[in-house]
């Protein structure tokens, strides 16, 4: 008589640094439709997870029951397919909005810390049905540009929600007592960066993390990175909440170390003048500042 074998449930690696371990949602082609997902090349490859009409992904249930967590240090829901794909079929968008729930309120019962990332500002409807903030969840939002830099946000994330939204909805859970958490990546074509990372942490954003895009190629050649990296540099001396991802800092460089010393310094002037100083001050005084040469 044939012995059955149990199937094993596991969490994917990541090699992301914020997270050890991935779990998708769904499967199949994501409706936002953002030109510079690296899951395109798959698509093109012929992989059958990145193919055809979106799914659930009916193993995820069984995944965050079951699989081992002695090694997830944090888990993102999810990197190969927005865990809430955006609908304005209120049956559908109702569907999608149970079947994230249900998959939440497992990984919140097993104390797995979990960062969920999206660009659907309707993810914010979970707030009628989830009144206790998640002690071990982080909703999290994709923030690829500044709110007035709409075009651009069309051109490279079509269907998605707009970044005005995504900040409000942000907001609302923000007020409601949620961890939040903001993915700066890829950083579109004109993005005034200061200015973005100013306003997430005027909102209240916990943990902003920074990087570069890597699959797109003019996307990749559109920004000088070590002029950038040297402006985040500054905004997380200012800003504790902000991560630099480990591509984007590999751009660290003899540039952006002249460019600190001149930055103390300036501090220092402005410090002399003015006692209390703060960082919208400090911002204003760079812009119009040309030796540091910001924007």
């Amino acid at each position: 008589m044939k012995q059955m074998v149990k199937e094993e449930f596991k969490f994917s690696e990541s090699k992301v640094e914020y997270a050890s371990h991935q779990l998708s949602l769904y499967y199949g082609e994501c409706p936002h439709k953002c030109s510079y997902c690296f899951v395109n090349n798959y698509r093109k490859r012929g992989y059958s997870w990145a193919m055809g009409e979106l799914r659930v992904n009916q193993k995820a249930f069984s995944i965050a029951k079951e699989a081992d967590t002695s090694k997830v240090t944090c888990l993102v829901v999810s990197f190969t397919n927005d865990p809430f794909p955006i609908s304005y079929n209120e049956d559908v968008k109702d569907q999608r909005l149970a079947s994230l729930k249900i998959l939440l309120d497992i990984l919140e019962a097993r104390k797995i810390p979990t960062k969920v990332l999206t660009k659907n500002a309707q993810i914010e409807d979970l707030l009628d049905f989830q009144q206790d903030p998640y002690k071990y969840i982080q909703i999290g939002f994709s923030i690829t540009t500044n709110p007035d830099n709409a075009i651009m946000r069309a051109r490279y994330e079509p269907f998605a929600s707009s970044i005005d939204e995504r900040i409000t909805a942000l907001e609302l859970f923000q007020v409601a007592g949620f961890k939040t958490w903001v993915s700066v990546e890829p950083i579109l074509p004109n993005t005034q960066i200061l200015d973005l990372l100013y306003s997430l942490n005027r909102i209240g954003v916990e943990e902003i993390w920074v990087g570069k895009t890597n699959y797109d190629p003019f996307l990749s050649k559109v920004y000088n990175w070590e002029d950038l990296l040297k402006q985040v540099k500054f905004m997380q001396k200012q800003i504790p909440s902000i991560q630099i991802k480990h591509e984007l800092a590999s751009y660290e460089g003899k540039l952006a170390l002249q460019f600190e010393e001149k930055l103390e310094n300036f501090e220092n002037k402005l410090k002399n003048r003015n006692n209390e100083i703060t960082l919208g001050d400090l911002l204003l005084a760079i812009k119009n500042d040309k030796e540091l040469k910001l924007c």
